[in-house]
């Protein structure tokens, strides 16, 4: 879409210049050489456009392909991203009604594995109230470990290295809108 506006100014620009020329050139070979003259900058200028395109488009955090939210058995995935390739992801496994453990995790993306190999992850147990209030919340680590990988299928795999809890689980995304 960048690439058509850009092209469809560029060939505007150049109506207008040989509309708003002044003067007629002397010879064929006057007006031969500003033709070339023009298909060079406007080639130059398509370059550098198509270059930042580019750019831009690199900047772009693939972790953005998987952002929303996923259902595994009791356990809930939240996963966002930030920065060019940083991604956090939040999991909730319901140990009951009130009862639940609570990882937060935070690594950056390899998008050759697809894979999110992280540490200084932590994970708390809270208990909620019959209010619905949080009673206790008791950190149980803040070092842990293990691998977030995403799938072709649009799921991604949990290892957690620290519990059995989140051994090889497999994530599905909810299609929170109901479409």
């Amino acid at each position: 879409m960048k690439k058509l506006a850009v092209i469809t100014l560029l060939l505007a620009m150049l109506c207008s210049l040989a509309g708003c020329g002044g003067k007629q050139a002397d010879s064929g070979k006057e007006a031969a050489d500003g033709k070339e003259a023009a298909s060079v900058e406007t080639t130059e200028s398509t370059e550098s456009t198509e270059s930042a395109v580019t750019e831009d488009q690199d900047w772009q955090n693939p972790v953005m392909n998987f952002i929303g939210e996923y259902q595994c058995d009791r356990a809930h995935a939240t996963i966002e991203c930030m920065g060019k390739d940083e991604a956090i992801i939040t999991i909730e496994w319901a140990g009951s009604v009130s009862d639940y453990a609570h990882w937060d995790i935070y690594g950056h993306l390899d998008t050759e594995t697809m894979t999110i190999a992280y540490d200084g992850c932590t994970k708390s147990h809270i208990v909620y109230n019959k209010d619905g209030e949080i009673e206790s919340e008791e950190q149980e680590y803040d070092d842990g470990t293990g691998t977030i990988t995403f799938n072709d299928d649009g799921t991604f795999t949990w290892h957690e290295d620290q519990s059995e809890t989140g051994t090889d689980m497999v994530f599905e995304w909810l299609d929170v809108t109901g479409e």
